[in-house]
């Protein structure tokens, strides 16, 4: 057996060599240089020899298993809370790809159903005079007192009247105002009223024809024996009168109706109505529509594409 030397003092570690190396183990303790030195040194947890660290997940081994169960649960729900989190996001994801799609789907339908659609034109029913009027070419005469209109048939000539206003217009474009003064039949035939029957005609019809005379305010002398005018005479009038264009105006047998655009829905509907005063450009509506509303014009669709609830586009 080894002795130790006679100088080693005791609690002293001998020396070694420079090969032996001695363990470090100041880590065990834990050192406060302000401790007292009455104050004793608390030791430092350092895991044993072959002892595992602990993870966060095995750091609750040491708690009370109630404790353990709690912080567990709380866990799992945080686990299952992020999962939803991620299912919800992935579920936004989608839903916002597949509204895109359907979208854009939607658009290209709207589109091919516009680009279907007839294309109409529409004008309001308004309130304004209407005037029904009988045109016709004449020649200024001096067997009548001014101008003479000629008339080849009986149904226009029973529209007109003594006192009608009427308008004539020279071949320059001169407008003179004038009043009707006599309504005549004549024979073409007579000598008088041969070249007249021949100038307005074309030809000598072997028909009776009239001819009215027509007093005119002419104070500078414009109109000539001989000269050719036209002459418009007032027939008819009608004051405040709801008013539409002649050609939104069909006819179902003896019934006439219209068609009104509905500017919300883009869409048509029928509506009876009944008329009053008509003229070649306007038509009075007398029940069965209110002013401001929009109709058709029929000259712009097709009959065979209108139908109760069409949709169109307006022009």
């Amino acid at each position: 057996m080894r002795k130790h030397s006679s100088e080693t003092k005791k609690g002293v570690l001998p020396e070694r060599g420079a090969s032996d190396v001695y363990p470090d183990i100041s880590a065990i303790f834990a050192v406060d240089d302000n401790a007292s030195a009455d104050q004793p040194v608390e030791k430092a947890e350092v895991p044993l020899k072959g002892e595992r660290i602990l993870t966060a997940p095995d750091g609750i081994r040491h708690l009370p298993k109630a404790e353990q169960k709690k912080m567990k649960a709380e866990a799992k729900k945080a686990r299952r809370a992020r999962s939803r989190k991620k299912a919800k996001t992935r579920a936004i994801i989608v839903l916002s790809v597949l509204l895109a799609v359907l979208i854009a789907a939607l658009a290209i339908w709207l589109k091919i159903q516009d680009a279907r659609k007839p294309v109409v034109a529409v004008s309001p029913a308004t309130v304004q005079t209407l005037e029904k009027k009988y045109s016709a070419n004449g020649v200024i005469l001096t067997v009548l007192p001014t101008l003479a209109v000629l008339i080849d048939n009986d149904y226009d000539v029973h529209a007109l009247a003594k006192s009608q206003n009427a308008t004539v217009v020279t071949a320059d474009g001169t407008k003179l105002t004038g009043t009707v003064s006599e309504i005549r039949e004549t024979r073409p035939t007579e000598e008088r009223f041969a070249w007249l029957t021949s100038a307005l005609l074309g030809s000598i019809p072997e028909v009776p024809v009239y001819t009215v005379g027509t007093e005119v305010e002419d104070p500078e002398g414009l109109l000539k024996e001989g000269d050719m005018v036209t002459v418009d005479i007032v027939t008819d009038t009608a004051e405040n009168a709801l008013a539409i264009p002649s050609s939104s105006v069909f006819m179902d047998g003896p019934q006439p109706y219209v068609w009104i655009f509905h500017p919300f829905t883009k869409k048509l509907s029928r509506q009876d109505i009944s008329v009053g005063l008509v003229t070649e450009e306007k038509t009075e509506v007398l029940r069965g529509l209110k002013k401001g509303a929009k109709v058709l014009s029929g000259s712009s669709v097709p009959s065979a594409e209108l139908y109760d609830g069409v949709r169109v586009k307006t022009k």
